[in-house]
Parts: structure tokens; sequence; C-alpha cells
């Protein structure tokens, strides 16, 4: 499944919760992430079982931190980028680690 799939897979199930695709990324709505991210793993079409990667980047100007998360699927040979903007103010995300351990 190519990433315009994914994400259209994803903004189906979770209709104004997920973003447009930007270069296999797409931003989601920080109350939505833990519900996207286990969707995302338990899927059968998805398949995310992998988290190889969660980042942040600070951004003051724009007075945002955005939490990266990157996937794969080893049954399904896909990635996708998920991106979370919160608040510098007040940066609070729910954990998803207890869908991927890695988190």
């Amino acid at each position: 499944m190519d990433a315009a799939a994914i994400v259209a897979r994803l903004a189906a199930r979770f209709p104004g919760e997920v973003g447009a695709l930007t270069r296999d990324a797409v931003a989601i709505r920080p109350v939505a992430l833990a519900a996207i991210a286990a969707f995302a793993k338990s899927d059968p079409e998805l398949a995310f079982d992998c988290l190889s990667n969660q980042s942040g980047v600070d951004y003051p100007a724009r007075g945002e931190i955005e939490v990266v998360y990157h996937l794969f699927s080893y049954r399904q040979r896909h990635a996708i980028t998920l991106k979370v903007g919160v608040s510098r103010d007040a940066p609070r995300l729910a954990t998803v680690s207890t869908v991927w351990r890695t988190a």
C-alpha cells in the first residue's frame, strides 16, 4: 500500500483527525494519537508493527513542538510518518508505549 492509500484509510476511519499527505508524512490531531496508533497497528491492511523512530522537533517561531513517529509494517512492507504538533506552552501528548514498546 502506498502512502496515499494509507492516509486515505486512516482518514476514512478518523474523519477530521488526519491531515493531507506531504512527502510520505501526515499530520494528525493530538487528541486522536492513541486511537490512530492502535488502529495503525491492529488493522490487518496497515499492520504497522514497528515504530522504527520517534523524535521531536522544536519550532519556537510557531510556538509548537512536533513529535514525529516513523512507522513500518514488516508484513505489508510499507511505511508512513505521523506528525503530531503540540503547544510549547502545554506540551502534553498521550503515550503510544502501550502500542509499541519502543516508544
